[in-house]
């Protein structure tokens, strides 16, 4: 009898867990599923932002600011990753990864401005809902295949800049996303 009852216990222990697996995967695959209205207009944020978005980084002891490269690395959810990678010299970059969820963003507060350091650039603004720092950010230094890690912190706002036909769209494009993103989630 006494065996009877582990061998009952145990096979309820190990249902449990795999359903409780299940239903973490199965929520989990929802969270980063998108309609294919939302990941095509995604995919067109993407390429304007690859095109027309020129990025430069301040770094310590440099002035002015010095020329970076713009790397999507996922731009299919609502959970948008890219790297800015700036070249110091022959074999030594500076990068900043950036991940930020759209839907912690404020499709209110899309803001363009002129990039007051370049003539013919324009910034969009973009701010997490009532300013939390929800936007992380991690530094570090290449040289070579040699990688430091600098640090990481979190921002309540990332930037974009393009030119003046360009910038308009690309915050339209944002104000839509976040607005979509918000909604599912």
């Amino acid at each position: 009898m006494k065996g009877n009852l582990i061998v009952k216990l145990t096979t309820f222990t190990i249902l449990l867990v795999l359903s409780s697996s299940v239903f973490a995967q199965g929520s989990n695959n929802a969270s980063t599923k998108v309609s294919d209205s939302l990941a095509k207009e995604l995919g067109e944020l993407r390429d304007l932002l690859i095109k027309q978005y020129r990025p430069m980084i301040p770094i310590a002891n440099r002035r002015p600011s010095i020329d970076a490269k713009f790397q999507p690395a996922q731009f299919n959810t609502c959970h948008l990753k890219w790297k800015l990678i700036a070249g110091l010299g022959q074999r030594s970059s500076y990068v900043l990864d950036i991940a930020m969820n759209l839907a912690d963003l404020d499709p209110v507060n899309v803001r363009i401005s002129k990039d007051l350091g370049r003539e013919d650039r324009w910034f969009v603004e973009l701010q997490v809902v009532k300013h939390v720092p929800k936007i992380k950010v991690r530094r570090s230094m290449m040289n070579g295949r040699k990688v430091t890690f600098l640090g990481s912190f979190l921002s309540p706002q990332a930037g974009f800049d393009a030119g003046e036909e360009a910038i308009h769209s690309i915050a339209d494009a944002f104000r839509s996303t976040i607005k979509q993103c918000s909604q599912t989630n």
